[in-house]
């Protein structure tokens, strides 16, 4: 609500980043919000920050979308807050202290916005994004770690021409999916003259693979005087990128004018999108008499077979029957287990009754997984001892269908 009025929403991309990747909770999962992840000040990721791709049904969302430094940064201490932290900022000064986290982060990144905004009082959310992404310092990373990279704000001073949207978010693609064409636009910072833009091919790395790929989409493309908009389009043929996830850029030239002759800057917009194996999940019949909740938030697992230990993140779901689901992995053989808990107990991990399916799965497929609740299989297990004595790890995203919900 904030971003439709006006308002750009900066916020932290959390520091759940040792557990590795899809690590972005909300808030740094809002879809318009600049999301910031944080670097110490040799322009080094810290690894506690957050990292993404965030999937919502099937979108998938490219954050964090800038770094700034967050490590050890000093900060005025209120009162006795952190009175027994052990780093200082300076020698016998107890009215600093020094933290680190992504909310330190954070705050480096709102003020640039709002001197920006200062600048430019008729650039919206949108703009003020755009400039801060794309301006950014390329630190190497994947864009599922940096973004853009750890921000510039004084290149971001002056520029004639952005890209909107800031960030050039392909989609969640299925493994059978084929050519679609996207379409960006150009902004003209200052119609009162004419800019030409050169669009270079878009260089992407699958994360999954560590193979190259490229995107045709070298063009120029002039907006004339009095034009303040333009905008272009490139064609991905899915059917030829193996199966991970991409990250890359779209390096974009800006000339002073359609001439062509005097280069003013360069920007650079992420690129991020996944093609995966997907698989449909039903679940029909009626549970037994004595499972009162059917837990799929958090109880729903997508289990590798083969040990590779690549984690992926699902939200919560509501609490009834009848349910379908569409899993997405980039690992082509899957064991998929599901639970119920009896006796109505939310879960303690103790011993505890548990009706479960297991399942092993080989994609492609094209028909859906189907579980009856009927013929759920039973133990009396530590749930934790169930899944460690069957060597499985998280490789998957799951989206719930049936129940839409938004943000």
């Amino acid at each position: 609500n904030a971003n439709n009025v006006g308002s750009l929403v900066v916020v932290a991309a959390g520091n759940d980043g040792r557990r590795g990747r899809q690590t972005i909770d909300c808030p740094g999962c809002a879809r318009k919000a600049l999301t910031v992840g944080a670097t110490d000040k040799q322009d080094m990721l810290a690894d506690f920050s957050g990292k993404g791709p965030v999937f919502y049904k099937t979108e998938q969302l490219t954050k964090p979308n800038v770094v700034a430094p967050g490590v050890n940064l000093c900060a005025a201490r209120w009162k006795n807050a952190y009175s027994n932290w052990n780093v200082d900022c300076h020698k016998n000064d107890k009215i600093h202290v020094a933290l680190q986290g992504t909310s330190m982060a954070t705050p480096h990144v709102s003020g640039a916005a709002a001197l920006l905004k200062s600048q430019y009082p008729s650039w919206g959310p949108q703009e003020l994004k755009a400039a801060l992404i794309q301006t950014a310092e390329d630190l190497g990373k994947d864009v599922y770690l940096q973004g853009g990279g750890r921000i510039s704000p004084f290149k971001a001073i002056g520029l004639r021409a952005l890209i909107l949207p800031s960030t050039l978010e392909l989609g969640l693609m299925d493994a059978t999916a084929g050519s679609k064409t996207f379409t960006f636009d150009i902004i003209n910072t200052n119609p009162t003259t004419s800019v030409g833009v050169q669009i270079q091919d878009i260089s992407l790395q699958n994360i999954h693979t560590q193979t190259t790929h490229s995107i045709m989409a070298n063009q120029r493309v002039c907006i004339p005087v009095s034009t303040s908009k333009g905008s272009a389009q490139f064609t991905v043929d899915f059917s030829t990128l193996p199966i991970g996830s991409y990250s890359g850029s779209m390096p974009v030239d800006v000339y002073s004018d359609c001439s062509y002759q005097s280069r003013v800057h360069t920007l650079r917009v992420p690129v991020g999108f996944s093609k995966f194996y997907s698989l449909t999940i039903q679940f029909i019949g009626t549970p037994p008499a004595n499972s009162y909740y059917l837990y799929h938030d958090n109880d729903f697992l997508l289990l590798s077979v083969n040990g590779e230990k690549e984690r992926f993140y699902h939200y919560e779901y509501g609490r009834q029957h009848q349910y379908t689901y569409v899993i997405y992995t980039a690992l082509r053989d899957v064991d998929v287990l599901a639970r119920m808990i009896e006796d109505g107990l939310y879960p303690t991990y103790d011993q505890v009754n548990f009706n479960y399916f297991l399942r092993r799965v080989t994609f492609p497929v094209s028909q859906p997984l189907i579980f009856d609740e009927q013929q759920a299989q039973h133990i009396q297990q530590n749930w934790k001892d169930v899944a460690t004595s069957k060597n499985l790890e998280h490789v998957g995203y799951l989206t719930e269908i049936t129940q839409p919900r938004d943000y």
